[in-house]
């Protein structure tokens, strides 16, 4: 009994979260856009657990290795993934009292993609961000990710605590240049 519910559960994850497997286009050759809930921007995250965080990360490997040859900005969303793989397992190997929050990035597009996982170490009074890993499918074209920020922010706000991101920001050069002319003071 236990094995059928295991199948079951796998199957109605896969399913739930196939469509984050996207490729960047549209069958059509058209681009996906994505817009971002303005009136309500901490709508647009979902939380997720760390089985549905891992069972993303890992489609979003598989189709990063398929060519067996990785280029450069997918080597650092596969080292985010090892890190987030790793994360997971000590969560639930060491029993940590870290109060960790896997979330999922999906603004309104055609269709439901998940275009970043979002780590972040909940406290009494801020949520600290931990850990971002971009879709290789997005694109920032699609959308900019200072509407995550936006997000982040008011998910935060939400639930009467203020965003943290200074370490995250010292860790990740790439993203303190994106952010840096943002509007940080609303954090």
């Amino acid at each position: 009994m236990k094995m059928y519910f295991r199948i079951y559960v796998c199957i109605f994850i896969f399913i739930s979260y196939a469509d984050s497997l996207k490729p960047s286009k549209l069958p059509s050759g058209k681009e996906r856009l994505y817009k971002y809930n303005r009136k309500s921007p901490e709508s647009d995250l979902q939380k997720i657990s760390p089985k549905e965080a891992s069972f993303v990360s890992r489609h979003w490997l598989n189709n990063i290795l398929q060519p067996k040859q990785i280029c450069p900005e997918d080597s650092l969303i596969v080292e985010k993934i090892n890190i987030l793989e790793q994360l997971i397992q000590d969560q639930f190997t060491q029993y940590r009292d870290i109060n960790i929050e896997y979330l999922a990035w999906m603004p309104q597009g055609i269709t439901a993609d998940i275009l970043f996982i979002i780590v972040i170490e909940n406290r009494s009074d801020r949520n600290v961000l931990r850990m971002l890993i971009n879709s290789p499918f997005w694109e920032a074209k699609q959308i900019s990710n200072e509407c995550l920020l936006e997000s982040l922010t008011k998910y935060s706000c939400v639930h009467n605590k203020t965003l943290d991101i200074e370490d995250f920001l010292t860790e990740n050069i790439h993203y303190r240049l994106i952010w840096r002319d943002f509007k940080i003071d609303m954090l």
